[in-house]
């Protein structure tokens, strides 16, 4: 899977959410946080590895927002969906 993807499957938790709910910023927030807590996830267990000697038991309980747990791919995993979501939520908000 691509960074490509991320937006699409955001866009369809977001979608779901507003076609229920009416409320596209919830949507735009679900969709949006599910992919900054797995990117988030995903920065821990590489900082554990790469500096903590494969032991979470040795990693602060802010490892994950250590800046060199953090890749290109890991940030623009989470910004393409959510700018994503937020410009939907915005046309929904102007347009109607």
């Amino acid at each position: 899977m691509n960074h490509l993807h991320h937006p699409v499957i955001a866009l369809v938790i977001q979608a779901i959410i507003g076609l229920v709910s009416g409320d596209w910023w919830t949507g735009a927030a679900a969709g949006s946080f599910y992919f900054v807590g797995r990117e988030y996830a995903q920065a821990e267990y590489r900082n554990i590895e790469a500096n903590y000697g494969g032991q979470r038991k040795n990693m602060p309980y802010f490892g994950g927002l250590e800046p060199r747990a953090w890749t290109r791919k890991g940030l623009t995993d989470f910004l393409y969906p959510s700018a994503a979501v937020v410009a939907v939520a915005l046309l929904k908000t102007w347009i109607g």
